[in-house]
């Protein structure tokens, strides 16, 4: 799939809200809103190249039960590659936006900017806001996918320990992106804040 039909499959499944609103995205929009989740993604995507949806679909998936193995984990990342590559550029643009957006206000000496780099300046945000949202939507395509994915994935017997089954998966995705072993640390960090939002919101998330 080229990148301009990825970004026609985001704007046209746009209006399927029932399948971008599905369990993993709410319980995603509640989990990052949490206490220092948001740093700790950012940071594994920013210096271990994670991918962020990655870690949230992990997350839920370990909550439910389910247990992860390598070859589910490779099958996620290529099931969302095109859409996490979409993610990436539209990340660049928001980036380059914002700061061509902040230095013009930052170097110039004056209180008041000339008027046609305030109109420049204008415009400019109206586009990030734009870009902002598709890199939203492109997210939530990605969730969407792996969501459909976790369907095929094998239900734990409810005779395994949850702890083993947590073990196992936080592994599973240290292993696969060949993190640092302190990084272990950060993911069960990140599984505990899941299961506060896991547990007060049982009846939304998990179906």
């Amino acid at each position: 799939m080229k990148s301009d039909d990825v970004l026609k499959v985001i704007s046209v499944n746009h209006s399927n809200h029932s399948a971008l609103n599905n369990p993993l995205w709410k319980f995603s929009w509640q989990f990052y809103a949490q206490p220092q989740v948001a740093e700790k993604c950012l940071a594994l995507q920013d210096q271990h190249l994670v991918n962020v949806n990655l870690i949230c679909w992990l997350i839920w998936s370990t909550l439910l039960d389910k247990t992860c193995s390598p070859s589910d984990l490779q099958q996620c990342t290529q099931l969302i590659t095109q859409f996490d590559q979409q993610t990436i550029m539209l990340r660049k643009i928001r980036i380059q936006l914002k700061t061509e957006i902040t230095q013009p206000i930052t170097q110039h000496m004056s209180p008041q900017l000339p008027a046609h780099t305030t109109d420049n300046l204008a415009k400019r945000s109206v586009l990030r806001d734009i870009v902002k949202k598709l890199e939203l939507l492109a997210e939530q395509h990605q969730q969407r996918l792996l969501f459909e994915q976790t369907k095929t994935f094998n239900q734990t017997k409810a005779t395994c320990d949850s702890n083993d089954i947590s073990q196992h998966n936080l592994k599973q995705l240290l292993l696969f992106y060949q993190l640092p072993r302190p990084v272990l640390k950060t993911l069960r960090e990140l599984l505990v804040a899941g299961q506060q939002v896991f547990d007060a919101n049982t009846h939304t998330i998990n179906s």
